[in-house]
C-alpha cells in the first residue's frame, strides 16, 4: 500500500489502492449492517460506514473527480433510465 497514516486513516496516493482498500471497508460495512438494527452497535456500524465515505472521498481526490457532480449526474441518468412510475 502507499499512502500516509492520517487519523488512523491511510492517506493514498494511488487510486487503485484506495479502491482495494475501499472494497475492503465496504464488504465490513455491509457484514455490520445486521448489527444496525441495535442500537449497541450504531457507533460501530457508523464508524464502518465512516470508513468507507472516507476512501471514497481519497479515490476522489487521487483521481480529480466531483464527487458531488459526479452523484448529481448519476442521479439525472437513472432518472432517465428509471422514470418514477405515476402515482395509482
Amino acid at each position: 500500500m502507499t499512502g500516509t497514516a492520517c487519523g488512523g486513516i491511510v492517506a493514498f496516493d494511488s487510486a487503485s489502492a484506495a479502491a482495494t482498500r475501499l472494497g475492503q471497508e465496504a464488504g465490513t460495512a455491509q457484514t455490520s449492517m445486521e448489527l444496525a438494527l441495535e442500537p449497541a452497535q450504531r457507533e460501530a456500524v457508523a464508524d464502518e460506514m465512516a470508513d468507507v465515505l472516507i476512501y471514497l472521498l481519497q479515490m476522489a481526490r487521487v483521481t480529480g473527480i466531483d464527487l458531488e457532480a459526479a452523484a448529481e449526474a448519476k442521479l439525472a441518468k437513472n432518472a432517465r433510465k428509471y422514470p418514477a412510475s405515476p402515482s395509482p
